[in-house]
């Protein structure tokens, strides 16, 4: 899985991963892309063919969507780097 932000002001960017049964998994920003911070007209990508890890999506049979939130702060701040699954 591949998720490409591009901001429209600078921001910081967390993305999280819900599982839909109560766990929630950071995965950005992670120990490989540590900066939170994303410029205006930037646009950080998330995984996919080039990344140093890899991310797995799962859906049930008969699922189509899969719901994505994100969350974006417009004043810069250091984010809590998690370590993600080897």
């Amino acid at each position: 899985m591949e998720i490409n932000v591009k901001a429209s002001r600078d921001c910081n960017v967390t993305i999280y991963d819900y599982d839909g049964k109560g766990k929630l998994t950071q995965i950005f920003p992670n120990q490989f892309q540590p900066n939170t911070a994303v410029k205006s007209g930037e646009t950080v990508t998330i995984g996919g063919p080039d990344s140093e890890f890899d991310y797995q999506l799962s859906i049930q049979p008969g699922e189509h969507k899969v719901l994505v939130q994100m969350r974006a702060s417009k004043s810069p701040s250091a984010g809590a780097v998690i370590r993600l699954a080897d």
